[in-house]
C-alpha cells in the first residue's frame, strides 16, 4: 500500500477504503479526503463489514495482477486476526492470490486458536499445509560457508549439523557464536574433529543466545534488558529515558554494539526504532530477570511511555496496559483502568471485539474500587456491549448492565452517554424485566422533535411491543417516528421505522399493510446499509406468503439473503428467534432448498465469529404458520 499510488489506491479500494481506513490510521494519510463510513450499531455486522471491504479490496487488487501476501509468526496472531483470514481464505478462494504464513507448530496445542483456525480450513480444503523441516547437512556447510567467507572442514560441518539438526534458527546463532568468539577462522578452520568442534557449540538455543550477549559488553547488556521489557519493538527515546546515569554518548555505542551483533536490527519505519532480531533473543533477556525487578521495570516502563506519548497516551493504550498490568502492585490500578477502558473502545471501533472484551474484563475486575461516576458507567457499558461473547451470560444480565451505566451516567451529568446506553441495540425477549421504566425516563431527556428523541421512541415502541404486548401504543409511538424521519429526510431512521410497523402489522394478520411497510423498508436498507433493518425483512416474505404471493415471497427472500451474505445477520444472531430461523421457515413453505441458505448463513457466522451457526434450527413446515391458517380458517 505504501508504493502505491493514491490514485490507484483509490481505484482499487472504492467504497471500502473508508472503511479500512477505520483500522488501517496510515490510509487516511495516503487519502486524506476520505470520509468517515456509516457507524454499524451492531458489532458482528460492523465486523462483517470491515471483512468483507477488506476482501474486496483484495480481490480488486489482484484482478490486475497476481498477490503474494506473506504473513509471519501466526502462532502469535490473536483471534479476529485469524478470523480475518479464515474469512479471506473463504472469500478469494477463485482470486489470482496466495496467502502464505508460518508458523512454529511447537507453540500450539489443540486449544490454541490458530489450531482451531486451521482446523477449520483444511474441513473446507482452502489450504495446504507445507512442513518445514530442518537443514540438510550441505545447506548448513552451505550456509556456513557463505556466513564466515572460508570453506570448511566436513568435521565442523558435521559438529553443527548434529547439534542443531539443521534448525535454521539453531543454525545462524551457532555460527554467528563460533564466529564472533573466533573459532571460525582461515587459521583454525583445518583444525579438530568432530567432537573438538562439538565441546564448543552449545546444546541449545538459549544457551547459544545467552553465550552471544556474554560477549557484549555490561552496559550494552544492561540496555538491552531495559529494551526486553519494553517490548518486541523499541524507541531510543523511550530507552534513553529509562537508561539513568547513561550518556547519550555511552547509550548510542551500547545501541550500535547490539545492531553489529545483530542481536537488534534499525526498522527503517523511522530514526530510532528497532527490533530484536528474533523474539528468542528478547526472550531471554527476559528470562534472565528476577520478578521483583521485572515488575519494577514494567512500572518504570508504564510511566516513561505515558510521558513519552503525552496527548496521544490512548492512541496506545493497549502497549500500555500490558505495562501498568504488569506493574499493578507498585502502580496501583486508576491508570490501568483508564487505559482498559481506552483500548477496549479502540478495539471495539476496530471490530477486534475479542480484545475489547479482553480489556474490559480487565478493567471490571477493579470495578469496587471505582466510584460511581463517569469512569464506573465506562466500564459497566463496555463490559455489557462484549458480554455476548461468554455464552453463559444470560440476556437479561446483558440489560441489566446497560440500565447500571445508563443510570451512572445520568448521575454524572453525561445524558448523551446515557442515552447511548439505553439505545444499544438489543432483543427485547419478552421475559426481559425492568425494561419499561429506564426507557420512560430515557424519553424525557432528549429536546421534543429531535432525531435523539426519535431513537429513543423506537426502542420504547419494541418494549412496549415485547413487554406489554400494547400493539396500540407501539404502533402510535412508531408513527410519530415515521412522521420525523420524514420531515428530517433521514432514511435510516424512516427506514428502521417502517420495518418495525411492518412486524405489528404481521402480527396483527395485516399482511397487506406489512408488505407495503416491508417493500418501503427495504429501499431504505438496501440504501443506507442499515443492517438492523435488514435482519427483520423476514416479516415481509412471511406477510407475503401469508397471502399467498409465493412468486413475490421468493424474490424477496432471495433479495433478503443477497442482502445478509453481504452483511451478515446481527441482533437476533444472539436470540433464538433469528432471521436465519424465519427465513428457513419461509423457504421451506415456499418449497425452496433450506439447506442452502441455512448452510450460507452458518457459513457467515462461523466466518465472522458469532455463535449463530449452533442457534439455528432449520424447520421444514409442512402445515401453514399459525397467522395464516387463522387466516385461511
Amino acid at each position: 500500500m505504501a508504493s502505491t499510488e493514491p490514485d490507484t489506491l483509490r481505484n482499487q479500494m472504492g467504497s471500502t477504503a473508508s472503511v479500512i481506513a477505520e483500522v488501517v490510521a496510515d490510509l487516511r494519510e495516503k487519502l486524506p479526503d476520505l470520509s468517515h463510513p456509516t457507524p454499524i450499531d451492531d458489532p458482528e455486522s460492523a465486523r462483517f463489514h470491515l471483512f468483507d471491504s477488506i476482501a474486496r479490496f483484495l480481490k480488486q487488487a489482484a484482478s490486475t495482477i497476481p498477490l503474494v501476501l506473506m504473513l509471519e509468526d501466526l502462532h502469535w496472531s490473536d483471534k479476529p486476526s485469524l478470523m480475518l483470514l479464515e474469512f479471506v481464505a473463504r472469500e478469494l478462494a477463485n482470486a489470482k492470490i496466495m496467502i502464505v504464513g508460518n508458523y512454529r507448530d511447537m507453540e500450539l496445542n489443540r486449544r490454541h486458536t490458530l489450531s482451531v483456525s486451521l482446523g477449520d480450513l483444511s474441513r473446507e480444503r482452502l489450504f495446504e499445509r507445507v512442513v518445514l523441516r530442518g537443514l540438510q547437512k550441505h545447506d548448513v556447510q552451505r550456509f556456513i560457508e557463505i556466513a564466515a567467507g572460508i570453506s570448511l572442514p566436513p568435521a565442523l560441518v558435521q559438529a553443527v549439523y548434529s547439534q542443531t539438526e539443521g534448525n535454521p534458527l539453531f543454525v545462524t546463532e551457532t555460527v554467528r557464536l563460533l564466529i564472533q568468539e573466533g573459532d571460525i577462522t582461515a587459521g583454525r578452520s583445518s583444525k579438530g574433529g568432530t567432537s573438538s568442534w562439538e565441546i564448543r557449540i552449545p546444546e541449545g538455543v538459549r544457551e547459544v543466545i545467552g553465550r552471544r550477549l556474554d560477549r557484549l559488553s555490561k552496559r550494552c547488556n544492561e540496555v538491552l534488558t531495559i529494551a526486553a521489557v519494553i517490548g518486541r519493538q523499541f524507541r531510543f527515546d523511550v530507552l534513553k529515558m529509562l537508561s539513568e546515569g547513561t550518556t547519550d554518548g555511552q547509550l548510542l555505542d551500547a545501541m550500535d554494539e547490539a545492531p553489529s551483533a545483530r542481536i537488534i536490527e534499525e526498522l527503517p519505519d523511522e530514526v530510532g526504532f528497532y527490533q530484536f532480531t528474533h523474539a528468542q533473543m528478547q526472550e531471554t533477556l527476559i528470562q534472565e530477570m528476577s520478578h521483583t525487578r521485572a515488575v519494577r521495570m514494567h512500572a518504570l516502563i508504564a510511566e516513561a511511555l505515558e510521558a513519552h506519548y503525552g496527548d496521544e497516551a490512548k492512541e496506545h493504550a493497549a502497549e500500555l496496559v500490558e505495562h501498568f498490568a504488569e506493574a499493578e502492585t507498585v502502580l496501583g490500578t486508576e491508570k490501568l483502568v483508564d487505559f482498559c477502558v481506552a483500548a477496549g473502545n479502540r478495539a471495539w471501533e476496530q471490530s477486534a471485539f475479542e480484545e475489547s472484551h479482553k480489556f474490559f474484563l480487565i478493567a471490571y475486575g477493579h470495578i469496587d474500587s471505582i466510584s460511581v461516576g463517569e469512569k464506573w458507567a465506562d466500564v459497566t457499558f463496555g463490559r455489557a456491549r462484549v458480554l455476548w461473547l461468554e455464552p453463559k451470560l444470560t440476556l437479561q444480565q446483558v440489560w441489566d448492565l446497560m440500565v447500571a451505566s445508563f443510570e451512572a451516567y445520568l448521575v454524572d451529568g453525561q445524558p448523551e452517554k446515557a442515552l447511548d446506553a439505553i439505545r444499544y441495540e438489543l432483543p427485547f425477549d419478552p421475559m426481559l424485566t425492568g425494561v419499561i421504566e429506564p426507557l420512560e425516563r430515557a424519553l424525557s431527556i432528549p429536546a421534543e422533535g429531535s432525531i435523539e428523541l426519535a431513537w429513543i421512541k423506537i426502542r420504547y415502541a419494541i418494549a412496549r411491543h415485547t413487554q406489554l404486548a400494547d400493539f396500540d401504543g407501539a404502533g402510535k409511538l412508531l408513527s410519530e417516528v415515521l412522521a420525523a424521519a420524514q420531515q428530517s429526510a433521514n432514511r435510516q431512521l424512516e427506514g428502521r421505522a417502517l420495518i418495525h410497523l411492518c412486524q405489528l402489522s404481521y402480527f396483527h394478520g395485516d399482511f397487506e399493510q406489512a408488505i407495503e411497510l416491508g417493500e418501503q423498508s427495504a429501499r431504505f436498507a438496501l440504501e443506507t446499509g442499515d443492517t438492523v433493518t435488514l435482519e427483520r425483512a423476514g416479516f415481509l416474505t412471511l406477510s407475503q406468503i401469508g397471502i399467498g404471493k409465493f412468486e413475490a415471497a421468493q424474490k424477496s427472500l432471495h433479495r433478503a439473503s443477497e442482502a445478509l451474505a453481504g452483511r451478515a445477520v446481527g441482533e437476533w444472531a444472539r436470540n433464538n428467534a433469528g432471521i436465519g430461523v424465519v427465513l428457513s421457515r419461509a423457504m421451506g413453505l415456499v418449497g425452496t432448498n433450506t439447506a442452502t441458505l441455512s448452510a450460507r448463513i452458518t457459513d457467515i457466522h462461523h466466518s465472522t465469529g458469532s455463535n449463530f451457526s449452533k442457534k439455528i434450527r432449520v424447520i421444514r413446515s409442512e402445515k401453514p404458520f399459525p397467522l395464516l391458517r387463522k387466516q385461511t380458517e
